[in-house]
């Protein structure tokens, strides 16, 4: 990047100048922004790495890539092409995993190599917050034999998050003035949706809103009526319509997507636009509405809204809510609100549960109940009380083997335990509060009550008096340094 720097003129004076501009291979910093997106962000539905592999290529032919950029690239690149339907044998993959460790590695420590001296390599990685396993990876397939093709690829998966969260994540993006803010709180990064005005990102979830409220209308001319796939009545056709919109919404930015669903007048009773009704805590006939919808939007979508509903209360909890949201009146506004959220959680964790023992069987139940109960632990005490007392009853109606039911019980009922502890501690009493700070009486004190009580007497006689040197009978004062 260009930068000022001072020269001297013909009269010896100093003068401002600019450097040189520093040549890169990329556009400007917006194209890192992209290729963030296609390397990071991906799933079942939309995968564009290999799109990125040969959007690198090309910025190769440019210039020379930034180490990290490039090793994005190959890492991504190796993990492709074992995921692809013909991968190479494992001899191959593990040359390959392992020369781009090494590259990884080395294009990493290799210029701060600087001092007269060689420094330890695991210094230079410790220096610069890269993990020892790395430089250890990189000791053992250039002078040893080569790893196994499986710590290979997690090593690989692992660099790929490190360099994440030390380069991608942290580039010092140009954005207008206008869109700053954005970026601050982090919405212009959320979930591989990039908002380039405040205007697009209003846009975007008035685009959300239109869907749901489509879908709610219909949903609610008859709760007990389903709607099945390819009904192709007028009716069926906008409802499937808003599903499918919604669906391909969730791709794109599922965080903001969710917010809306929570925070706007749909899976809460909330007021709108100056309506006079009143926040209804009981959330039966929401859940009736929004169950088919859920369903609908995928496996996952259900453990997603929990994290997000839990996110909402903390931010209603701590005010942190981006001016964008406001904007948008994307947050909750009183504790009524907050109390519907906490039934909604309620009734997620009891259908996660239930879905896990139905799906996976009982041996990841245990995980899935500490994953929830540390998930709702930035919540107050009661409200995680009341949680983990409906996982607990969840517990008690599944066939769970005994052995395994009793450990889980045990450590749910110790959890609630410690909570009700935290809740209800009564507080000190008065004797223990005088205890801890006794009150000496002032001299004024004695004098006006120069006749004590007789419990003041007996409390004076209990008292056993402490002298640092004992009385003595024949004890005669003398001046220091005169014999007696």
């Amino acid at each position: 990047m260009a930068g000022k720097s001072s020269s001297q003129d013909l009269s010896g004076r100093k003068i401002m100048g600019r450097r040189e501009p520093r040549v890169v291979c990329y556009r400007d910093k917006s194209d890192l922004v992209v290729l963030r997106e296609w390397f990071y962000n991906f799933d079942g539905h939309k995968d564009l790495r290999a799109r990125a592999v040969k959007r690198v290529k090309a910025l190769e032919s440019r210039g020379k890539l930034p180490h990290a950029l490039a090793s994005t690239s190959w890492l991504t690149s190796i993990l492709l092409s074992e995921e692809s339907p013909s991968p190479p044998p494992d001899v191959v993959l593990q040359l390959s995993y392992c020369m781009a460790m090494v590259k990884f590695v080395n294009g990493l420590l290799d210029p701060f190599q600087q001092a007269s001296f060689a420094i330890p390599l695991h210094q230079l990685a410790k220096n610069l917050g890269l993990p020892s396993f790395f430089v250890e990876l990189r000791h053992t397939g250039t002078h040893e034999s080569m790893p196994n093709i499986r710590i290979l690829r997690q090593a690989a998966k692992d660099a790929l998050n490190w360099l994440f969260d030390h380069y991608w994540s942290i580039i010092d993006f140009q954005f207008s003035p206008e869109t700053r803010s954005l970026v601050e709180t982090g919405l212009a990064q959320a979930n591989g949706s990039e908002f380039t005005s405040p205007k697009e990102f209003e846009n975007f979830v008035n685009s959300i809103r239109s869907h749901l409220s489509t879908y709610k209308k219909i949903r609610k001319q008859d709760l007990d009526n389903i709607i099945k796939y390819g009904n192709s009545t007028e009716i069926g056709v906008k409802y499937w319509n808003s599903i499918k919109s919604l669906r391909n919404l969730l791709t794109q930015n599922n965080k903001l997507v969710l917010d809306v669903l929570i925070t706007r007048n749909y899976l809460i009773s909330k007021r709108e636009n100056g309506e006079k009704k009143k926040p209804n805590p009981n959330i039966s006939t929401q859940i009736k509405i929004y169950t088919p919808l859920l369903e609908e939007l995928g496996p996952h979508v259900k453990r997603e809204l929990l994290t997000e509903i839990v996110s909402v209360i903390k931010n209603f909890k701590l005010s942190t809510i981006s001016h964008s949201y406001k904007a948008t009146k994307l947050y909750i506004e009183n504790s009524k609100e907050e109390s519907s959220l906490i039934e909604w959680i309620k009734y997620l964790v009891s259908e996660l549960l239930q879905k896990e023992s139905v799906n996976n069987g009982n041996s990841s139940i245990v995980q899935l109940l500490d994953d929830i109960v540390e998930e709702i632990s930035a919540l107050d005490a009661r409200q995680q009380l009341e949680i983990i007392s409906v996982l607990d009853a969840e517990i008690d109606k599944m066939k769970v083997e005994p052995q395994e039911k009793e450990e889980v019980k045990e450590k749910l009922n110790r959890s609630m335990q410690s909570l009700k502890l935290s809740i209800y501690e009564p507080p000190p009493s008065l004797d223990d509060l005088l205890s801890q700070s006794p009150v000496k009486p002032s001299p004024s004190d004695e004098d006006n009550n120069s006749k004590p009580s007789k419990k003041r007497k007996l409390d004076e006689k209990a008292i056993k008096k402490t002298y640092f040197l004992e009385p003595h009978d024949s004890w005669v004062p003398i001046p220091l340094g005169i014999a007696p």
